[in-house]
């Protein structure tokens, strides 16, 4: 065989292992990237979700302490309708109902009503119903629980749905938020976060550092 030949086939097969090698290298960088942007998507649509219905309840109690009803319905069911309202539907997509959630729509919605006792210090929040509940200067808690989101693409992480509830008290005299459920709130939260934080670990080393990048993997 003639040397040109020799050299014709060494550089095809040359080329070949190049090819083969920039194939595994893309498919090592792409999936821990699509596993991060995914995850950046999924975390910012969970986070906006959440702030809506805050924003929602925050209304709900916004429009309690004025005292008013809507037509045809009572002072709770006025409550609900408007917290329901502010959420742009998006209390049914994460309140659908069984087997998902324990409750369905607006029937996730609570509105509890407390006589503040100023006489004692520290003040004294007795629960009231009934005719009068919602009087000057009594306290109104709108609440939303047993919302779950499930995660759109959980690529390399869990894909057990995020639990949360959001709620918020208020009165004539204040109005300040509370929001429920921050134990697994948190905990779902940095847990993707080391998920994210793996990604970028990847993604750079293969990038800047592709002799540890085998190890890095196993």
């Amino acid at each position: 065989m003639s040397r040109p030949n020799e050299a014709k086939q060494s550089n095809r097969a040359r080329r070949r292992s190049e090819t083969g090698a920039s194939l595994v290298e893309a498919a090592v960088i792409l999936l821990p990237f699509l596993a991060l942007f995914f995850a950046l998507f999924d975390f910012g649509m969970a986070l906006f979700l959440k702030n809506t219905l805050q924003f929602a309840v925050r209304q709900g109690v916004r429009y309690a302490v004025t005292s008013q009803t809507q037509a045809g319905l009572g002072q709770d069911a006025s409550i609900k309708n408007v917290v329901n309202t502010s959420t742009f539907g998006f209390l049914s997509y994460l309140a659908p109902g069984p087997p998902k959630t324990t409750c369905a729509g607006t029937a996730c919605v609570s509105v509890t009503y407390y006589h503040q006792d100023l006489s004692t210090s520290p003040p004294t929040l007795t629960q009231v119903n009934g005719v009068g509940s919602n009087s000057q200067g009594n306290v109104v808690q709108v609440s939303a629980a047993g919302l779950s989101y499930s995660w759109m693409i959980p690529l390399f992480r869990s894909n057990a749905p995020l639990s949360f509830s959001v709620r918020r008290v208020g009165s004539r005299r204040t109005l300040r938020l509370e929001t429920g459920g921050h134990s697994a709130w948190v905990r779902d939260c940095l847990s993707l976060g080391v998920h994210l934080l793996q990604s970028v670990r990847i993604i750079s080393v293969s990038f800047f550092e592709p002799g540890k990048r085998k190890g890095l993997l196993n």
